[in-house]
């Protein structure tokens, strides 16, 4: 799964390639049954984003990695 990137912030990681996060366990693993799309996320979630996890989920979603 190299295409995950960890959004500490929010205890997530986020697919680059299908803009999927997923919800991570204790041991810092994904879990990979419960995945929400970038596009379905709260404002919630977006605000507690770090300054650099913020600026990780812009250019996923608006540059294309």
């Amino acid at each position: 799964m190299t295409n995950l990137i960890e959004l500490p912030s929010v205890g997530c990681v986020v697919d680059i390639t299908t803009q999927l996060t997923y919800p991570q366990f204790e041991d810092g693993k994904p879990d990979l049954n419960c995945p929400v799309a970038l596009d379905e996320c709260t404002t919630e979630w977006y605000d507690s984003l770090s300054a650099h996890d913020d600026a990780v989920v812009f250019a996923i979603r608006y540059i294309k990695w």
